[in-house]
């Protein structure tokens, strides 16, 4: 297993997973293909808004993704980091990719803010480093 940025060999797998994550029961509506082929776009060629981790498999291929939104935040105190989306393959869930995606995560935004939606629906900032329960 490994985790990387994302690359421009991901397209077609980010594009077709993004549409299988607004398909889930996590989402109300699905998202136009213009939407996940701009945000491709975006992060591939860089932008201080976005960041996406792909997760591999032990053949090299990839398997999960996880899509980070930043933003400022002067109620936080700094960069802020939302975890927007994370979509691990069917057959690979329940093998702790997920919980991989959320640490690598952890690691790279440790000088980061984080904000998390408590139980009551408002937001709460902390300091990094934060507890994968949290984020």
């Amino acid at each position: 297993m490994r985790i990387r940025s994302i690359e421009a060999s991901d397209r077609e797998f980010f594009i077709d997973r993004c549409h299988a994550f607004y398909k889930t029961p996590a989402c109300d509506h699905e998202i136009p293909q213009q939407n996940a082929e701009r945000t491709f776009e975006l992060l591939l060629h860089g932008t201080p808004y976005a960041d996406c981790l792909i997760a591999e498999d032990e053949n090299g291929q990839p398997c999960a993704y996880c899509l980070l939104a930043l933003t400022w935040s002067n109620e936080a105190g700094g960069l802020c980091v939302w975890l927007e989306e994370i979509m691990v393959d069917d057959e690979r869930r329940g093998k702790g990719i997920g919980s991989r995606l959320i640490a690598a995560v952890h690691e790279k935004v440790q000088h980061s803010r984080a904000v998390s939606s408590g139980g009551n629906g408002k937001q709460r900032a902390g300091k990094c480093p934060l507890s994968h329960a949290r984020l």
